[in-house]
């Protein structure tokens, strides 16, 4: 998120490398928590599904980035990619609201005290 205040090209690498070193393990802890938290039978659907939405992501965002720095500058284009995670966040953030209560907490049934299953996140409350 800092690449775009960087003033030169060594600022830059030195940036993406630090994020990139920062990143590095995030497939391979996602890959980790979904087999653990899906059921044996569908592990390899969402394992192709998350490395599929993931190469989807990075070919948008390069695509977009490049578009964008024909027009505005290479740090345009950084500050675009950056406000698309943003909102990819606030989309995932509110989605998670949605999900019924059985893909909640580690995929255990949650029940609320008088017994009954909440419907959606927002019931827990």
């Amino acid at each position: 998120m800092l690449a775009p205040l960087s003033g030169d090209v060594v600022t830059l690498l030195a940036l993406r490398f630090l994020g990139g070193v920062g990143l590095g393990a995030v497939p391979a802890i996602a890959l980790a928590y979904l087999s653990e938290e899906i059921d044996a039978a569908h592990t390899a659907a969402a394992t192709g599904s998350y490395i599929a939405g993931a190469t989807i992501g990075g070919l948008v965002g390069r695509i977009l980035a490049g578009s964008i720095i024909e027009v505005g500058g290479w740090q345009c284009g950084v500050v675009t990619a950056a406000g698309v995670c943003v909102v990819a966040a606030l989309v995932a953030t509110r989605s998670y609201e949605n999900l019924p209560a059985q893909r909640l907490r580690c995929g255990r049934l949650l029940r609320v005290e008088s017994g009954k299953t909440p419907r959606k996140a927002t019931d827990m409350r």
